[in-house]
């Protein structure tokens, strides 16, 4: 059976993790045009999309984004088969992720104890140097998401889409939101001792945002 999944920026919108959007697929191409557009006017309600929804084909990008929004939304609606939804979850898939978000972040922080946190000689964090993201990545990539943050100002980290949708399906898979509050934990030097060497420890500061990501996403250490 097929459905309509909608995309924004090339990624599956449930895989951006916003609050009343984690449903992307549609048995109807209306209905998927709908959420499409309603993605960018969710300030105007659902009422003011339906009116405004204009159709959409199949596999071509639309610039959604109001005059006012700092960042383009470009959406796109595909064709998928039902069996294959890579942003549909169940609630048996929602504890499965909590329990692959603990797991990864369990693992990093254990890591970064004994490994030091890939920070360049500017005392910024790198994807080459081997930071949170960039040690789970081939050197071609780092190098090139390295290359992309140097570049540009308003792309920085997972939490830029650039970044994100070029990230393997592993990683993406936990969650743009959850991944970009771990690489902010791993980045912000005030929040570690020791930050650029081995043996790296949380301070208070750092012990507290730890505790924010374990809270807000439900998390088990």
């Amino acid at each position: 059976m097929k459905k309509f999944q909608v995309l924004c920026n090339g990624i599956p919108c449930a895989l951006h993790y916003r609050k009343g959007f984690d449903q992307d697929t549609f048995n109807t191409h209306r209905d998927a045009c709908i959420f499409a557009w309603h993605w960018d006017m969710v300030e105007h309600g659902l009422q003011v999309a339906i009116e405004q929804a204009t159709p959409m084909e199949l596999n071509k990008e639309y610039d959604c984004s109001l005059p006012s929004d700092t960042t383009k939304s470009i959406m796109m609606i595909r064709e998928i088969e039902v069996s294959n939804i890579p942003g549909a979850r169940s609630d048996s898939e929602w504890t499965n992720l909590e329990k692959r978000q603990s797991e990864f972040l369990a693992a990093e922080l254990k890591y970064f104890e004994t490994t030091p946190r890939g920070v360049n000689k500017s005392g910024f964090c790198s994807y080459e140097g081997g930071c949170l993201v960039g040690h789970h990545l081939s050197k071609e990539l780092c190098q090139k998401f390295d290359k992309m943050t140097e570049e540009s100002s308003e792309i920085y980290g997972v939490c830029s889409d650039e970044i994100f949708k070029e990230l393997p399906e592993e990683l993406q898979a936990l969650g743009q939101m959850f991944l970009g509050e771990c690489q902010g934990l791993h980045d912000w030097c005030p929040y570690w001792i020791g930050n650029d060497t081995g043996g790296s420890d949380l301070t208070d500061q750092g012990k507290q945002a730890l505790a924010t990501i374990v809270k807000d996403h439900n998390l088990t250490l």
